[in-house]
């Protein structure tokens, strides 16, 4: 059952949906400006969105000299942009340059682009190739109600405030054609097919190239392959001047394989070694950027347990729920209670990463969660739900009784 606030939410949109696609129908026919598009923009954020007029939305924002039509913010910090222009006009690659070189230069992840009728989400992290995650268009009658419905609500203050678009987003990356492509042709998963294969038929033998190859030519459409074993330079190359907006690959937002930990590590380890080698010759060090380009770190936050040590707290506190929470209703109840445990203070759990409504304390309960699912203490196979497997119970079930285990 879905939470009281998002039920809420979607009720006012639905409301809200057919009143102002029959205004947006009256403003088309009549010809409006960029101006009066505008105002229609707001009273959508407001009637619809549910960010108050006074607070959250803001028309004075300027990056470097150039205001933006629209900023969102939530508890005085900055959201998101919302480049508006005039209805009726079709959105271009132009429009989407424009708001993403401003979203990036204030370290924002997500950004919105609307002609009042059109709205696009865009995800515009700096290191990554811009990408729309949806589009809601008010006056395609081809374009279901309850998919609108379902869209908006992503933009919607409640889910800003419970972390619900980025969620929808790691979803949406874990599916993504070209990642599961390479985990299909990654070595590890090759190797597991082999040996189904071999148990089947013992008597023959196949290679991880034969084995690449037969997915490639019989299972992977051509383009696709294509795409997933390119060279990451030679995609740069193809994408051509789309590398001024910026380039990379949207999976690396989700936790890396195994493989490309790896593949981290090694390149972590000859920048040490490239280091000391500099330091010892006497040569000046530059500063090693992180991932993204940016050697921007969020703020530290002393006392907050390691992920390690948050796994059997979470695991007991799930346990404690009957094995299984949805962690839209109980997550909050979740961070509170292993909080308390570990005696970390509001003013401590309260610390968000910079330009982002995630706090640093949810994010690593989060992180351990992947942890665990990773190692099989969870069951990562439905969405927004935590349940404990039998690995992870019987680990909870020990770690509320340590001294029987330890007998």
């Amino acid at each position: 059952m879905a939470p009281k606030y998002e039920v809420e939410a979607k009720q006012r949109i639905r409301k809200g949906l057919s009143r102002y696609t029959e205004i947006l129908r009256q403003a088309s026919q009549r010809g409006i400006n960029e101006e009066d598009t505008s105002k229609i923009v707001v009273e959508v954020l407001v009637e619809l969105l549910g960010y108050d007029r006074i607070w959250d939305i803001t028309g004075q924002h300027s990056v470097r000299g150039h205001r933006v039509d629209w900023a969102i913010k939530l508890d005085d910090i900055l959201r998101f942009f919302v480049e508006v222009k005039p209805l009726g006009t079709k959105l271009r690659e132009k429009d989407l340059f424009q708001v993403v070189s401003y979203s990036r230069q204030q370290n924002l992840e997500w950004a919105v682009l609307t002609t009042g009728d059109t709205w696009q989400c865009h995800f515009v992290c700096a290191g990554h190739e811009p990408e729309v995650f949806f589009e809601v268009r008010f006056l395609d009658e081809s374009q279901a109600t309850d998919e609108k419905v379902n869209r908006l609500y992503l933009l919607t203050k409640e889910a800003w405030c419970h972390g619900l678009l980025r969620e929808e987003w790691e979803q949406h990356l874990v599916f993504r054609p070209e990642r599961l492509g390479r985990l299909l042709l990654s070595d590890a998963v090759l190797r597991t097919v082999r040996k189904e294969l071999h148990r089947e038929q013992p008597g023959r033998m196949v290679s991880i190239d034969q084995l690449r190859e037969a997915l490639a030519r019989g299972v992977i459409r051509g383009d696709l392959y294509e795409v997933i074993t390119q060279p990451a330079d030679a995609q740069e190359r193809k994408k051509g001047t789309k590398t001024a907006v910026g380039v990379g690959d949207s999976q690396e937002c989700l936790p890396p394989t195994d493989e490309e930990q790896q593949a981290r590590r090694r390149e972590v380890a000859q920048r040490a070694a490239q280091t000391r080698r500099q330091r010892r010759e006497g040569q000046a060090v530059e500063p090693q950027e992180r991932d993204g380009g940016s050697t921007h770190q969020p703020p530290r936050v002393p006392g907050l347990p390691t992920q390690r040590e948050l796994e059997v707290p979470l695991l007991c506190a799930i346990l404690k729920r009957g094995g299984e929470i949805n962690v839209r209703e109980q997550g909050e109840e979740i961070d509170r209670e292993l909080a308390g445990e570990f005696k970390v203070s509001d003013e401590q759990r309260k610390v968000c990463f910079p330009n982002r409504s995630e706090t640093i304390w949810s994010n690593r309960v989060r992180w351990t969660r992947m942890r665990l699912v990773k190692q099989g203490d969870l069951d990562g196979s439905r969405r927004g739900i935590w349940a404990l497997t039998e690995q992870g119970g019987k680990r909870a079930e020990a770690g509320r009784h340590p001294d029987s285990s330890a007998d």
